[in-house]
């Protein structure tokens, strides 16, 4: 009997039928979690704090905005790119290990405060290497589990738990006060990021031709381009949310603890849903579970327009569960189940691209917002895209059925 060289969890019986290696897939399930729990880490180590710092180094929303304006302009074009490259030489393992490195370089080289200019090198580099991480782990992952795909959610709730621990961290020990301790937590997650990629099995080189080509004709003649286009939309909330919500819970009196802890709410709450998730995707398609999700980010959105007391905000943050936990697992699975497996990085690096574009929207239209008339406009800004979105998953459930 001979290794199947393609699949590193699988060997063939004398008959040439797939034998699945139970220990091996239950050592590749163990490394993709660690993975997921410190390169999510590394995330909830920064994104919810890094405006902090910046407006206490002095900048204004105009320059905190050019700064975190780096991270959709680099999901735009870094995803599809590495997609491409992952899959045109079969080295989506190999594209993983080196993005957790790149990381933790990016985080360390923002600890000095030495500026705009400087803060945008720092923040360019981390942005480069981190935009990639989570679509090249989430095709490696349904490789991996190949008929067992409904166990993905199982597998990611991991970043999720890796990101309520790592922020609830930098919350608690007021880390924004000292940024060298906050930087230096962020990059020693990704570090063990790195280390747990490390042991999982990458297939041998393989030069592939021609995969933008059979790329585009992959997404080309299904809902893939309304897909993205509502998912465009719709991350213009979760972007003015990822930048302006630590912003104006200060500006509403709520300390960084606070912050940390809205954050941890949500990201719990999104634990539990993920946890249940493999049972709703089973059931229910994934244009029906974004629908639900659009629903809930109208709620959410309104709410955080209007609430200014801790426990209305804390309510409102429970949604997280449905906003981002089911929708993006929806959103993933919708996408894997059109993508050929020999092209899951680069399609699912497209539909990374489609949210850049919605990030954009919401740090560009929510900094003048801000500036001008504070954190209220912006999620009112979040809850009219949100609405947006649901129109176009509405039309998809409807497509989908006549496809």
């Amino acid at each position: 009997m001979r290794a199947d060289p393609d699949d590193s969890a699988a060997s063939r019986d004398d008959g040439g039928a797939p034998v699945i290696d139970e220990a091996a897939e239950r050592a590749a399930r163990i490394r993709l979690a660690a993975f997921y729990f410190f390169a999510f880490g590394g995330l909830g180590g920064m994104l919810p704090f890094l405006p902090i710092v910046l407006r206490d180094r002095g900048f204004d929303s105009y320059a905190i905005s050019a700064v975190m304006l780096l991270l959709p302009l680099s999901n735009l074009f870094a995803p599809p790119l590495w997609g491409l490259l992952a899959d045109a030489f079969n080295a989506r393992v190999a594209a993983i290990r080196a993005t957790g490195i790149g990381c933790a370089v990016g985080a360390l080289l923002l600890i000095p405060d030495a500026g705009l200019p400087f803060a945008i090198l720092g923040m360019a580099t981390y942005c480069f290497f981190r935009a990639p991480i989570i679509p090249l782990a989430d095709s490696a992952t349904y490789a991996a589990l190949g008929a067992r795909s409904d166990h993905y959610a199982r597998i990611r709730v991991w970043g999720s738990a890796g990101f309520v621990v790592v922020s609830g961290i930098v919350g608690y020990v007021e880390a924004t006060k000292t940024p060298v301790l906050m930087f230096g937590i962020t990059a020693a997650a990704y570090a063990c990021a790195t280390i747990a990629a490390l042991g999982l099995v990458a297939p041998p080189p393989e030069r592939r031709p021609g995969v933008l080509r059979k790329a585009v004709r992959a997404v080309r003649g299904t809902t893939l381009p309304a897909l993205f286009l509502g998912s465009a939309f719709y991350y213009v909330g979760h972007g003015a949310y990822d930048v302006y919500f630590g912003l104006h819970a200060r500006a509403l009196g709520h300390s960084d603890a606070f912050v940390g802890l809205a954050w941890d709410v949500g990201v719990t709450c999104e634990i539990g849903l993920m946890l249940i998730a493999p049972r709703l995707l089973a059931r229910r398609s994934g244009a029906s579970l974004l629908v639900v999700g659009a629903a809930a980010s109208i709620v959410r959105w309104g709410a955080l327009s209007i609430a200014e007391s801790a426990p209305a905000i804390l309510a409102a943050q429970t949604l997280h569960a449905l906003t981002f936990g089911l929708w993006y697992v929806s959103l993933v699975k919708f996408v894997q189940g059109k993508a050929p497996d020999a092209l899951r990085s680069s399609v699912q690096g497209l539909a990374q691209a489609s949210m850049a574009i919605g990030m954009m929207g919401g740090y560009l239209g929510g900094a003048e917002l801000n500036e001008r008339l504070g954190g209220a406009a912006v999620f009112q800004l979040a809850t009219a895209a949100a609405f947006v979105a649901m129109i176009v998953y509405v039309y998809l459930v409807f497509a989908d059925r006549r496809l």
